[in-house]
């Protein structure tokens, strides 16, 4: 995925934020693509949020995941979100938004992640979806009902 959007956008940069056991497949990879100058590693941090404040968009293209924490930061960030279609059918709620990208549709949005208008639009979309199944307040309501609802 990084390198087709890097021949539409060469000026693109990359930051995996973390690490893991498949750390060095993942460098020996992005070096046997030629992307090692374009994709950077930072290694394990406590506290994301600087790097997703400085990105444009959040790229997560593990399948197997369930719906893991940083896609949540991303979207509290309000950054636009490109994720497999296997996490968006973990999570309904994700899966019926449809500004969040897909990344097997690549042709559909790769054309469109320069304009300002459509980063905005996906933007406000994944902050919003954030807000309302994922927030604090979200997640409070949401288990006020159910218990709720058991107790009736």
């Amino acid at each position: 995925t990084a390198k087709r959007i890097l021949e539409a956008y060469p000026e693109s940069t990359f930051t995996w934020v973390g690490d893991g056991s498949m750390k060095e497949q993942w460098l020996a990879k992005a070096q046997e693509l030629g992307l090692a100058d374009q994709i950077k590693l930072s290694g394990w941090v406590e506290n994301v949020k600087e790097h997703l404040q400085q990105a444009d968009f959040y790229l997560h293209t593990a399948k197997q995941e369930g719906l893991p924490l940083s896609i949540l930061e991303a979207m509290a960030e309000g950054l636009p979100c490109i994720l497999p279609q296997s996490i968006s059918e973990e999570c309904a709620v994700i899966e019926a938004e449809p500004s969040v990208l897909r990344l097997e549709n690549i042709e559909k949005w790769l054309p469109e992640i320069d304009n300002n208008q459509a980063r905005e639009t996906w933007s406000q979309a994944s902050s919003n979806l954030y807000k309302k199944h994922f927030s604090e307040r979200a997640m409070a309501e949401s288990y006020l009902n159910y218990f709720h609802n058991l107790l009736k």
